[in-house]
């Protein structure tokens, strides 16, 4: 099977929030793929990619933590960066705990 060559997966339900992430990881050399939802995502997720899935919490239908669960039983070796307008620090323990490898907070820099 050929590896997806993305490095990065941006899934989030704000298009405008995914374009722009997808610029800014480009302009530092990445090569992101943007996704509305998270089933888009897994569909396409290889257990053996070698890239990084930032993904937000509150997205419609299924969610961040949803998405994490899946990816966690597919591909648990692939690092998964939960990311939120919302966020505080008993949901950033809660996405540590479920397994998230980090927790970044909208606007990101």
């Amino acid at each position: 099977m050929k590896l997806d060559a993305a490095q990065v997966y941006v899934v989030d339900d704000d298009q405008d929030f995914r374009e722009a992430t997808c610029e800014l990881l480009e302009e530092e050399g990445l090569n992101p793929r943007a996704y509305s939802d998270g089933n888009a995502m897994l569909k396409r997720l290889d257990p053996e990619w070698g890239g990084v899935i930032l993904c937000d919490i509150r997205m419609v239908g299924m969610d961040g933590f949803k998405v994490l669960k899946a990816v966690r039983q597919t591909a648990p070796n692939v690092p998964f960066v939960m990311i939120t307008g919302h966020g505080d620090v008993r949901l950033a323990i809660a996405a540590i705990k479920a397994g998230a490898y980090d927790f970044l907070e909208k606007p990101m820099q």
